[in-house]
């Protein structure tokens, strides 16, 4: 049998595409809370900061892992 026909041999695309669409997990469809997106902000504005030190952006980072994580 060519290497083309045996492709795809046991399912269509159409399966392909609603076996992927049930994998979407929690995260993907909650919006994110306001805290945690202005703690983005803040991290960002940190790390675009000439003047930041190493010591404030791992602060800002930490902030915003420790929202996302709660």
């Amino acid at each position: 049998m060519p290497k083309s026909q045996a492709k795809g041999k046991n399912c269509t695309q159409g399966e392909r595409v609603e076996e992927n669409s049930d994998s979407h997990t929690e995260s993907e469809t909650t919006p994110m809370p306001q805290d945690t997106i202005d703690l983005l902000g803040d991290f960002l504005t940190v790390v675009k900061a000439s003047h930041s030190s190493d010591e404030d952006k791992e602060a800002a980072l930490e902030a915003l892992v420790q929202s996302v994580e709660a």
